[in-house]
């Protein structure tokens, strides 16, 4: 069951060129059925989220808003990816998970993930070659590199930070400050 939890939290649905050499390259479908490339958020620093009905991102939200509303005008963007497909196999009866809905209001894009299965993100994100992952975390307790699920790219696009799904947010924002002021 593990394995299974973690080989589907963690995913995200994008659309994928076989030219992609970076985030920039990526392109997504908001939860209105829109499709934005990331290449629109080049110059930002950004917090990628991958939620779903019972990650404890979806319990975050509200902090993930209040990062967005301090840090927005200084050039930080959140973006979340909602793993839709959990919620079947997951909730009782099928029933959808109020975090995973277009009602909840938030400033910052939230993507749609129908089928977390294909994920080009996912493989770029956690296959990069990097030594970002954050100094305090056990990989082993985690579920390995894929117990990872918020990650930060700087203003290029290059991931900096890799960060367990528990990791104090109080930390994040000083690393997102220190990425928004070098």
């Amino acid at each position: 069951m593990c394995k299974f939890f973690f080989s589907f939290l963690f995913t995200l649905s994008v659309f994928f060129t076989a030219e992609a050499q970076g985030f920039s390259d990526f392109s997504s479908v908001t939860m209105d059925g829109r499709t934005i490339s990331f290449a629109d958020y080049q110059g930002k620093v950004i917090l990628v989220v991958q939620s779903s009905p019972i990650s404890v991102n979806a319990w975050q939200c509200d902090d993930f808003e209040d990062m967005q509303r301090c840090y927005g005008d200084l050039g930080f963007q959140v973006l979340e990816f909602l793993c839709d497909d959990l919620n079947e196999e997951i909730l009782p009866g099928g029933g959808k998970s109020h975090f995973l809905t277009k009602e909840r209001k938030v400033s910052y894009p939230r993507f749609a993930v129908p089928n977390s299965k294909d994920n080009a993100i996912l493989s770029y994100l956690y296959n990069t070659q990097t030594q970002v992952v954050v100094e305090d975390a056990d990989l082993h307790s985690t579920g390995g590199i894929q117990g990872f699920n918020k990650v930060l790219l700087d203003r290029s696009g290059k991931i900096v930070r890799i960060y367990p799904l528990n990791y104090e947010l109080y930390k994040i924002r000083e690393d997102i400050k220190k990425f928004l002021h070098p």
